[in-house]
């Protein structure tokens, strides 16, 4: 009995120093709730900001239309093996 409770006592040492480890490290990387956090933005003229916004919008257009080329070829080629598989 005093093997298991020996073991008992150090699981639940082991525990504690666990929770006190994970406590210390989410601390150390969250900041305060109400501090107000300061970004380094430039600013922007509206001309450059709508620029800057097409820019966003064609490139999103154009990783889109990637995918469903990608989509389409995979489609093809999975259709055209399942038609070689089930026609044998």
């Amino acid at each position: 009995m005093d093997g298991s409770l020996g073991h008992f006592k150090a699981t639940l040492q082991r525990k504690k120093e666990k929770a006190e480890k994970k406590g210390n490290r989410s601390a150390n990387h969250s900041s305060n709730p109400g501090e107000k956090v300061e970004y380094n933005f430039p600013k922007l003229s509206k001309e450059e900001l709508e620029k800057v916004k097409e820019k966003i919008r064609r490139d999103s257009r154009r990783r889109k239309k990637k995918e469903i080329i990608v989509f389409i070829i995979i489609l093809i080629l999975c259709s055209i093996s399942m038609y070689i598989v089930f026609s044998s």
